[in-house]
């Protein structure tokens, strides 16, 4: 696995027209505003990072006078009508002078959210710049270009007045208010001549390369390394973005056969009007596009027919979706991180159906791709509704590729007798069996075994019926008691990569949560009996009069056992808490007092509890060695804010992310959301909830991680739904479970919790993750063809 971010996905806004063939006099979808609005629209949704504006003076895919859309004003007008995703504004130097760009650039980010980044684009086709009076050499164009970015970032950083004398810019007192709000724009540079990456090394945040073949680009990386050293930027050094096309199709025949088509309606004059823009070009990156080879094939998967019509890129990648996924994957190992794609049409339009992005096959890198899915959305589409349908869709229902982050997700079915791992599809890549229990809760170590709480085989009674409720069954001590509550577990094992136990530890009590600590012991929570004397001093609950209670009330233990199962601590939480601030809510029965559900420890070495009966999150910090203290509740997190929640933990910047299940919310209706909560304070923010309100809810169960990427992994338990939202709550991947097990004497797909891996977790390491290994589980469970 290589060391560098997941690379980002972007697309390209077709301002010279569009359609199913190019290089006529005339394109079949002219570049109106209608049309360009869609095309960024459906980005948008379907989740590309930015979109690339270019910048022509004449048109550069169809006869050179047909209608083309002015690049700055085209880009004001799409950023007043996107909301997320970002614009790579093409510009070249000179066309504005810099005092005048900078103060527009520097509104145009404000109005936007921070959203623009700049292309700059110091060459140019024979004779564009030429159109609007502008001349100099290329070497004066890169001069030119280096003061501009210079003097512009100048103008951004200290707002002016400031004088500038360079060669070419001059500025005398030149302003900039407000000045663009952190992080500014980047700066992108294109270009393959030496000029060109000397100048990236020393100003570019990006350098945009065109796609050659790979062994062209490994020498263009080699010189742009070699510019970025003797440049001595250090840790400042340019990323590497690629600029491609993609022929794609369900065939590798039909792909190629498609690539021809394209060119089916070259007009006789455009062919010309391209021949001689590059005929004397000093563009090295422009020359290198047109070079002409047998059937126009670069490569097994590269064309470079599109050169043959249109200025600048004109090279695709052919083929399937795990073909082209396989080739991005390459130049990603070489490499680049950014990919800036494009494909004829950039927005399809199906008969009766509404416009949908002509592709998003942003295959899942960096992770070596299996299987690339064209994902569509309607517009004004929302990926949430109210309830569920009896007949709802499972498995895999929406995937965003370049929003959600990669990996394999851990989960099993609450009650199931198996837990699975499951890939960026859905589909199941690992699995493990157990035939004497049933999973509750599992987590994947880092050396790749699996630590399961194991619950017993037959499954707990139904809580209600015609003669028997949970509340007048007389429970006469353990192992009965258990039988009536959530979350029980009777076995943690360890199981191998074959579902082998190499360790376990039997305890009739344990339930919901553990955590192996990083000197091989681990924490368990644990019921046990309270005494009489705190029983009468708990607040709150309830039970039909006359029913019987079991021999005293249920509290939690929090335990720390070695490898060998011996308990080294106990922290009796039952002890640490007082009634008055842990009061059982009244639709709750007083035979159970704090029904702890999650339990981790903190960096400092508390321990973080989610307390479900009491709506209550805590941190209690341990006993030291022989003071007879039962420990110190450091701090306490609880109603109104939070009810009957679950999973609590402790996040990088000291706040706890919580599942706020919402049930028996006071005086408000049932809704779940998710919070931050900041210990030192109490202030919490909103992660996640629904709209409306009520579109999102668990009673019970469930669960929430944030992911590397910054996302969120959310379990909709009761549901049986995982999904993983980005930072602005947008819905970027989700799977309904499919296994069904009977619970309580109902039939469900609950789900207590989920987890995402990344693919270069050690646990990972060197394991075969091939969802063709359980592919006739797969299929009998929906979760492929």
């Amino acid at each position: 696995m290589l060391d560098r971010p997941a690379p980002t996905y972007s697309w390209f806004v077709p301002i010279d027209g569009d359609g199913d063939r190019i290089g006529s006099l005339r394109a079949q979808r002219p570049p109106t505003f209608e049309y360009l609005r869609d095309v960024v629209l459906n980005a948008e949704r379907l989740g590309f990072h930015s979109l690339l504006i270019p910048t022509r003076f004449a048109n550069g895919s169809f006869e050179h006078s047909a209608p083309l859309a002015e690049t700055w004003t085209t880009a004001t007008a799409l950023c007043a009508i996107s909301e997320r995703i970002r614009l790579l504004i093409a510009v070249r130097p000179g066309v504005t002078p810099v005092g005048l760009f900078a103060q527009q650039a520097a509104t145009l980010h404000e109005i936007s959210g921070g959203r623009i980044d700049i292309n700059i684009v110091p060459g140019g086709i024979q004779g564009d710049n030429e159109r609007l009076g502008i001349s100099g050499s290329h070497a004066d164009r890169y001069a030119l270009a280096d003061e501009y970015i210079d003097a512009c970032t100048q103008l951004w950083n200290d707002g002016g007045p400031i004088d500038y004398r360079g060669s070419a810019v001059h500025l005398n007192g030149a302003l900039v208010a407000p000045t663009p709000s952190a992080p500014q724009p980047e700066w992108y540079l294109g270009g393959a001549s030496d000029a060109a990456l000397r100048l990236a090394a020393s100003r570019a945040d990006v350098l945009l390369c065109w796609i050659q073949p790979r062994e062209a680009m490994q020498a263009l990386l080699d010189r742009a390394r070699d510019a970025c050293d003797r440049a001595g930027r250090g840790g400042r050094a340019p990323r590497f973005g690629l600029r491609t096309h993609l022929v794609v199709r369900d065939t590798e025949a039909e792909a190629w056969d498609a690539a021809a088509e394209l060119l089916s309606d070259a007009h006789p004059d455009v062919l010309a009007q391209r021949a001689a823009a590059v005929a004397s070009t000093a563009m090295v990156g422009a020359a290198a596009q047109a070079r002409r080879a047998e059937h126009d094939r670069l490569g097994q998967r590269l064309w470079n027919g599109i050169s043959r019509v249109r200025v600048n890129l004109g090279t695709a990648i052919v083929g399937t979706p795990e073909q082209a996924a396989d080739e991005l994957s390459a130049y990603w190992r070489m490499g680049f991180d950014e990919f800036i794609l494009s494909a004829y049409p950039h927005l399809k339009k199906r008969s009766g159906s509404p416009a949908m992005c002509c592709l998003a096959y942003a295959p899942y890198l960096p992770y070596p791709p299996t299987r690339c899915a064209e994902f569509e959305a309607a517009p004004g589409l929302k990926r949430s509704a109210m309830g569920w349908p009896i007949h709802r869709p499972t498995g895999l229902t929406h995937h965003d590729p370049a929003r959600s982050s990669k990996g394999y997700t851990l989960i099993c079915g609450t009650g199931a007798q198996d837990a699975v791992l499951l890939d960026m599809q859905g589909r199941v890549v690992q699995r493990w069996h157990v035939d004497d229990g049933r999973f509750f809760n599992v987590e994947l170590l880092p050396n790749g075994r699996l630590l399961a709480m194991l619950s017993p085989l037959d499954p707990p009674p139904p809580r209600t019926g015609e003669q028997l409720t949970r509340f007048n069954l007389d429970p006469g001590g353990p192992p009965q008691v258990f039988d009536f509550l959530g979350g029980r577990g009777s076995s943690l094992r360890e199981l191998d990569w074959d579902g082998n136990v190499v360790w376990q530890y039997d305890n009739i009590g344990i339930h919901h949560d553990f955590q192996r600590l990083d000197n091989g012991h681990t924490l368990i929570l644990e019921w046990v009996p309270t005494t009489k004397d705190v029983e009468q001093t708990v607040l709150g609950g309830g039970h039909q009069s006359g029913q019987p209670m079991p021999p005293n009330m249920l509290g939690d233990d929090i335990i720390e056992i070695d490898a060998d199962g011996r308990v080294v601590s106990r922290i009796n939480l039952w002890r640490v808490l007082q009634p008055e601030d842990a009061v059982i809510c009244p639709l709750e029965n007083r035979w159970e007092w704090t029904h702890c559900n999650s339990l981790e420890q903190t960096p400092d070495g508390g321990l973080l509890f989610s307390a479900r009966n009491v709506s209550t999150i805590g941190i209690v910090d341990p006993p030291k060695p022989g003071s007879g203290s039962p420990g110190t509740l450091r701090w306490r997190f609880g109603e109104p804010e939070i009810s009957h929640q679950h999973h609590a933990t402790i996040q990088a910047d000291g706040r706890v992310l919580v599942y706020d299940n919402g049930m028996h919310r006071l005086q408000d209706l049932c809704y779940s959301r998710i919070l931050l909560v900041d210990p030192e304070t109490d202030a919490f923010e909103v992660v996640y909830q629904g709209e409306p309100r009520e579109q999102f809810f668990s009673a019970h169960i469930s669960g929430v991680s944030r992911l590397q990427n910054g996302n969120y992994l959310i379990t909709e338990g009761a549901a049986g739904r995982l999904f993983e939202i980005d930072a602005k709550g947008a819905v970027v991947w989700e799977w309904v479970s499919p296994f069904q097990v009977k619970q309580r004497g109902d039939i469900c797909n609950w789900v207590f919790r989920a987890w995402r891996y990344d693919a270069d977790h050690p646990g990972l390491s060197g394991r075969e993750l091939d969802p063709d290994r359980f592919r006739a589980f797969n299929r009998l469970h929906g979760l492929s063809d």
